[in-house]
């Protein structure tokens, strides 16, 4: 299963490796413990916040689905996720990675006051 990281954090089990809002969770090469993954979405951990919370979308290796589609499915669910975490309350994340929507990369800002 894929998460998607919902605050910027450093993995200190990971040389430091940097996340920022919207990455995909765990990075290409890396394969975490179930303790590790489950630390990281609770509030069992350093920050005392979850970092991370699952995506939801097939594995690409269990479904028929093209690596094309798979990002699709990671976009839009990114924006969801990313809806949900900013809705009814003061958090100002501010993510300026690019996400590719339609064939086209555009920037996503998300503030909520």
């Amino acid at each position: 299963m894929k998460y998607i990281v919902i605050k910027r954090w450093h993995d200190l089990q990971d040389n430091n490796f940097q996340y920022e809002v919207g990455d995909s969770y765990p990075r290409e090469g890396l394969e975490p413990s179930e303790n590790r993954i489950l630390e990281l979405s609770s509030s069992n951990n350093i920050p005392g916040i979850p970092l991370i919370k699952p995506m939801n979308i097939p594995d690409s290796e269990d479904s028929g689905l093209k690596n094309e589609s798979i990002a699709e499915l990671e976009n839009d669910n990114l924006e969801k996720v990313l809806d949900e975490e900013t809705d009814g309350n003061n958090t100002h994340i501010d993510d300026s990675s690019s996400i590719q929507k339609n064939g086209r990369k555009t920037k996503k800002k998300v503030t909520n006051t």
